[in-house]
């Protein structure tokens, strides 16, 4: 049997949690728990009778009777969290970003090199998704050849962005900056297809719709079958974590963006375009990457992914490795793979250094939007050797 300790207790630590149980058979319980919020405290309390309610980080990561840390706590939160467990031998799964700055990454690779017998794993669920496996099985066995460039994309539904936009997460001070927050997805997919990282990266973005003065977009639509309006969908359902912290989303109380366009050059000399927008009615999670021997198209949301080789009257493979959405139907194989390592230690396939990496790509990012400059990369690489 191996227990779980929890340090934050959202809505996706529990959706995590719940399959990763399941997925235990018996094997795999949750013991105890310690979460800022009291309202959070009293309904994850309710619903599992008997578990431990611990006052503090310490008395958590103390307890003998744990053999893991779940972190699912604010982003900010994740270095001091990730550290404690690790200095009190507990083994570590974190929900991503791993942190929301250079140094707290660093901090915790240190802490990772110091403990080499602990396990830390990062929920980089798309990673664990067949459709992103079956295009890294497509490029390794060489269908694309060389790659030459690529654009990838992001854009969210509307109500999402809001309730992200009335969230703790319309502050940086909390999350980090929203490229972070919401794409280090997305740069640990490009990290992993390529095989390479961003030498030199630009990027633009701002603020556009989620302000006070767009309130009056809320009025557009009828109130929505369940009593609610289109943009209050978070206010009104607990969409989004901290539900005690919710506010409208059309708010001036906030240091974060809804849309970014970034473009990035990597080692290997291959280029690549990123967009995201948090304010969409078409929605889409693409990858289209083109090489000497052929181009691959894939969105996730549909399950669509589809290889064209490069010669005369080439054909189309379409296949659908899944069904669609937005996390890649990946929430269960994640949870098989982290049971795994809980039970028999097999590696998880991503890790601290993964979770760093793909941070380090998102506040370069940051970087060059407030900086309106092209950021050299390389610091930030050579700070890991």
């Amino acid at each position: 049997m191996k227990r779980i300790g929890v340090l934050g207790y959202g809505r996706r630590m529990e959706t995590v949690l719940r399959n990763v149980v399941q997925s235990g058979r018996g094997q795999v319980r949750v013991e105890a728990f310690y979460d800022t919020s009291e309202k959070t405290a009293a309904r994850i309390a309710a619903a599992n009778p008997g578990i431990r309610v611990c006052r503090s980080v310490a008395e958590l990561v103390g307890l003998d009777t744990i053999d893991w840390v779940f972190i699912g706590s604010f982003n900010a939160a994740h270095r001091d969290h990730a550290v404690a467990a690790l200095e009190a031998g507990k083994h570590v799964f974190c929900e991503k970003p791993v942190a929301t700055t250079r140094a707290h990454c660093l901090d915790i690779l240190a802490a990772c090199r110091r403990h080499p017998r602990q396990s830390f794993g990062v929920g980089f669920v798309l990673r664990y998704s067949a459709f992103y496996r079956q295009m890294k099985q497509w490029i390794d066995a060489g269908r694309l050849g060389e790659l030459i460039s690529l654009e990838f994309n992001e854009t969210l539904a509307p109500y999402h962005g809001a309730a992200m936009h009335g969230n703790w997460r319309r502050r940086t001070a909390w999350s980090g900056p929203m490229i972070l927050e919401k794409c280090c997805h997305d740069m640990d997919i490009l990290l992993w297809l390529t095989g390479s990282r961003p030498a030199r990266v630009a990027s633009f973005g701002g603020l556009n719709f989620f302000k006070a003065k767009n309130a009056h977009y809320n009025d557009l639509y009828p109130v929505g079958p369940n009593g609610y309006r289109y943009y209050d969908r978070g206010l009104a359902t607990g969409f989004a974590v901290g539900e005690e912290h919710n506010i409208t989303p059309f708010n001036d109380d906030k240091d974060t963006v809804d849309n970014q366009v970034a473009i990035l050059e990597m080692e290997n000399e291959v280029r690549a375009s990123f967009h995201y927008c948090m304010h969409s009615a078409q929605l889409e999670r693409r990858f289209y990457m083109c090489g000497t021997r052929g181009t691959i198209r894939g969105d996730v949301l549909t399950g669509r992914l589809e290889y064209t080789p490069v010669g005369w009257d080439p054909q189309t493979e379409v296949v659908r490795p899944i069904a669609g959405n937005d996390h890649g139907n990946a929430e269960e194989p994640m949870a098989h793979d982290v049971v795994e390592c809980m039970l028999r230690g097999t590696p998880l396939p991503t890790t601290a250094e993964d979770g760093v990496r793909a941070a380090f790509v998102s506040l370069a990012l940051e970087e060059a939007r407030v900086s309106g400059q092209v950021v050299d990369m390389r610091p930030y690489w050579q700070s890991l050797t």
